[in-house]
């Protein structure tokens, strides 16, 4: 891990750092960034892979759609949460094996965030990119503290007319304490859909289609896959080793057979803090301000991470587009 240069890793436009917290696997990371154009790190990891040989396996997407999975229809008791590992076995029969039989999928709010047409790229003038600024910060902001100030409430109606932001529940007090991760990649649409039907058996879930690349060290190139999805499965008190036993023998049912499986997750302050000092910069820092805008081609652009050669390495400016954009 210490071959990994972070810095460049993260370059400046990454929104947050997660690492798996476990002792027998203790260097994988999630980063979520904010890019252009759906090839999130490719220069990085391309070098990493082919040239200096430092990385093992890795998986870069961008998300296309989002579904967001809440209901207490079932499985909620006057004593508490009831998470039989039986009953979710039971409703995997019925989607997979017995599609005849009903079954009850309950409601699954969806967004939509990839977006094909130019009207769809704002400018650093546009009312819609300040809106954005104005309201980005690293943890997510309650709408009522919002609404409290009137410069910040009018941008929020102005993102939120136009769907470019996508409000979201937090529940603090129904002991969703457990979350798990999962990544699957390179599958089809059709098993995409049951799997989206499998995991509505969750209570609080959020699922991501997205799209991207991965690598492994037994291939010799990065595979480039259309559909995939990230889940994250929110879970009260329970066996959560005998859903995850259940969810492996699916994934291997449907010949799933590349598939990332990330609990315990922690933020990694220590690294930020390794890197940048302390964590203070996170209070001015903001990554939509960090793309670089080409007028002439109308679009935004990734800083560049390499001179002319790989051993040329640029670190982008943190703050490169505070006195820019703003």
């Amino acid at each position: 891990m210490n071959k990994i240069d972070f810095k460049l890793l993260l370059t400046n436009t990454f929104q947050n750092v997660k690492f798996v917290g476990r002792v027998d696997d203790p260097y994988q990371f999630l980063i979520k960034y904010i890019i252009p154009y759906n090839s999130p790190q490719k220069a990085y990891l391309g070098a990493a892979r082919q040239n200096w040989k430092i990385i093992r396996e890795y998986c870069r997407f961008s998300v296309k759609k989002i579904h967001h999975i809440f209901h207490i229809d079932a499985k909620l008791t006057p004593e508490g949460w009831n998470y039989d590992p039986d009953d979710f076995k039971e409703h995997i029969l019925r989607i997979l094996y017995h599609p005849e039989i009903e079954t009850y999928i309950p409601p699954i709010q969806t967004f939509v965030l990839k977006y094909n047409s130019v009207s769809h790229i704002f400018d650093p003038q546009s009312k819609e990119y300040q809106a954005l600024i104005s309201l980005y910060n690293h943890t997510s902001k309650n709408i009522r503290d919002i609404r409290a100030r009137a410069s910040l409430s009018e941008h929020l109606d102005t993102l939120l007319t136009k769907q470019l932001i996508f409000p979201y529940p937090v529940f603090k007090n129904l002991e969703f304490y457990d979350k798990m991760t999962i990544i699957v990649h390179d599958i089809t649409e059709e098993i995409g859909v049951k799997l989206i039907k499998i995991f509505s058996f969750f209570n609080y879930a959020k699922i991501y289609e997205i799209e991207g690349a991965y690598f492994i060290s037994s291939f010799e190139q990065e595979k480039k896959f259309e559909h995939g999805l990230m889940i994250k499965i929110y879970f009260p008190p329970c066996l959560i080793f005998l859903f995850l036993q259940t969810i492996e023998i699916v994934f291997e049912d449907l010949g799933i057979t590349h598939y990332l499986i990330l609990d315990h997750l922690f933020k990694a302050d220590e690294l930020l803090k390794s890197l940048y000092g302390d964590l203070d910069f996170l209070e001015e820092y903001n990554p939509l301000t960090n793309l670089i805008w080409s007028e002439r081609n109308r679009e935004w652009n990734n800083h560049k991470l390499f001179g002319k050669s790989i051993k040329e390495r640029i670190y982008p400016d943190l703050f490169y587009g505070k006195d820019r954009y703003s």
